[in-house]
């Protein structure tokens, strides 16, 4: 790890999401697809969407790879008759308001079916449509040539990102889940770290309960890596049980991390700072957890030998909890 770090001054956080097996994988892709694409003269005349094809659908996971290509070509295909009907309506007399109108009828449309999300390939497509019309075999502007080209170009991309993915997920999967295991757990330990500045009083200015929200998001996302890699249909059954074993985890992992947020919101309700004994423990629960390295499964920790004194108050609450859920990482 240190090797790649020094190589490409990527931070630890960037190393454990394998970004310079990505780095690699994302150069021969495109190397190899544009070197192909350049020979194939009906789409070598788009190779924007050739190329934003593959680097939208790169993924370490085949899985997550084919639902994200899949998605591509639905809403590219939206963006494509949505505003290729608009341009037929006008005569291909494009316009300011053909333009605008196209995009926002794309838009109005993405989130007829999903409120939370406009894809950006239906946008482009849409811009698309209107920019980049196509001629037809006499000379003649054709909205069907138009989408053929783009939605042709695009599936190319989609389908070297696919091969691309299977190829790289022969060294993706070998530790794909323990490092994932380890960055949701570095990033658990930052997390506390700051949220002891401020609970132990080191540190006032950080904003107190939007802390975590960023460590959350992080374990969402690992969480959902380790859900599509089990659905993955080349993983061994050896493999999977492996993947169930590391799920109550990342629970546990998360856990910790809710019941930080805890804290800091008894401290925003209540004024009621971590006494020194608090501190101590407190300390000592991020210190063990540091020393927990899930990519060499090596989890025991350090002896524990902190003890608080009896307490009724959430804090204290609050500590002992997360003790539990270390002992249960420790034990895992």
């Amino acid at each position: 790890m240190k090797k790649i770090k020094s190589i490409f001054g990527l931070p630890k956080e960037a190393i454990l999401l394998d970004s310079g097996l990505y780095l690699l994988k994302a150069f021969l892709a495109l190397f190899v697809t544009f070197s192909l694409a350049s020979l194939k003269l009906g789409i070598r005349v788009d190779m924007v969407s050739i190329l934003l094809g593959v680097m939208y659908t790169l993924e370490p996971t085949n899985r997550a790879g084919f639902k994200g290509g899949l998605n591509q070509l639905l809403t590219s295909s939206l963006g494509a008759i949505t505003t290729g009907l608009l341009v037929l309506l006008v005569g291909y007399q494009i316009s300011a308001w053909v333009v605008a109108l196209g995009v926002v009828l794309t838009v109005y449309i993405s989130l007829k079916k999903d409120y939370r999300f406009v894809s950006p390939a239906a946008l482009f497509t849409s811009i698309y449509m209107t920019q980049l019309i196509q001629t037809n075999a006499q000379g003649l502007p054709s909205v069907w040539m138009t989408f053929e080209v783009r939605i042709s170009s695009l599936g190319f991309g989609i389908l070297m990102a696919l091969l691309f993915n299977y190829l790289f997920s022969f060294i993706y999967y070998r530790n794909l889940s323990q490092k994932r295991l380890e960055f949701v757990k570095t990033m658990v330990v930052k997390g506390l770290k700051q949220t002891q500045q401020v609970l132990c009083h080191k540190d006032t200015s950080l904003d107190q309960l939007s802390l975590l929200v960023g460590v959350f998001s992080d374990i969402e996302m690992v969480k959902a890596n380790l859900e599509t890699l089990l659905h993955e249909k080349r993983l061994s059954l050896k493999h999977k049980a492996k993947l169930m074993q590391l799920q109550p985890q990342v629970n546990a992992l998360k856990n910790i991390i809710h019941l930080a947020y805890d804290s800091l919101f008894v401290l925003q309700e209540t004024q009621l700072y971590f006494n020194p004994d608090q501190c101590v423990y407190f300390e000592a629960l991020v210190l063990n957890l540091e020393a927990m390295d899930f990519l060499h499964a090596q989890v025991m920790g350090s002896e524990w030998t902190v003890s608080l004194p009896p307490s009724n108050d959430r804090h204290t609450d609050n500590l002992l909890k997360m003790k539990q859920q270390l002992d249960h990482l420790r034990q895992a």
